[in-house]
């Protein structure tokens, strides 16, 4: 049963992660039906060719620049830009500038939030191996390509 909805404050994170992804709102606080994640990118690094058959993604661009290609579109990203790619679309991206990029991610529904937190937590465990991780990321609909086109 869905809980009555509520207003939700965030503040600003205190300090930008030297990389990575750090989770804003979780799945939890908006009934499943999104997520809020804040994502730092260190110059010339990439996210590989992947799709995801349950969320819709939408990027919002605070600094640097990410190139992206989703589908047959290539194009480049600054702040201000917004980024929406539909499930089943495969993507990729990559800091394409030379100082850390930001991006405020909303996934649709909520999910990418846990995936990220059983990741961590296999992490937290020891070595991560292949086929560990890809259990997690096809339990929640994430599947990667290995054949790079930025």
């Amino acid at each position: 049963m869905k809980s009555k909805p509520t207003t939700i404050f965030v503040p600003p994170l205190k300090s930008s992660l030297a990389g990575g992804t750090t989770v804003r709102l979780t799945s939890h606080q908006t009934d499943e039906a999104y997520c809020v994640c804040e994502m730092t990118t260190m110059p010339g690094e990439v996210v590989s060719l992947h799709v995801h058959d349950r969320d819709e993604e939408f990027y919002y661009i605070l600094e640097g620049a990410y190139e992206f290609q989703a589908g047959d579109e290539r194009f480049t990203a600054e702040p201000g830009s917004i980024v929406v790619i539909p499930r089943d679309v495969p993507h990729q991206f990559r800091n394409a500038g030379d100082v850390p990029a930001r991006a405020l991610m909303i996934f649709r529904p909520g999910g990418f939030d846990e995936l990220l937190g059983e990741m961590r937590q296999a992490a937290a465990a020891g070595t991560v191996e292949e086929k560990q991780r890809q259990a997690i990321l096809t339990k929640w609909g994430v599947h990667f390509d290995e054949d790079p086109r930025l």
